[in-house]
């Protein structure tokens, strides 16, 4: 895991940028919160070993298989 810190940020396209589309604007500052990422991807394999465990869960359930990729071997 990987410690993503806090601050804030602009995010968005700036006006003078011809080459953004409009649902990049308007610029406008976010802030976060701290929070953990996994340093590396996970393979739908993984993430169905994960989802699929009650004991772990803490406020939602997870979808079992997100992938948009259904038709693809694991």
């Amino acid at each position: 895991m990987v410690l993503i810190p806090d601050g804030t940020f602009t995010m968005g396209a700036p006006e003078t940028e011809e080459s953004s589309r409009d649902n990049e604007r308007p610029q406008h500052d976010v802030t976060i919160s701290s929070f953990l990422m996994g340093r590396y991807p996970i393979t739908q394999q993984q993430w169905q070993a994960i989802a699929t465990r009650t004991d772990l869960k803490v406020e939602i359930d997870l979808e079992e298989d997100p992938s948009h990729f259904k038709d693809h071997y694991v």
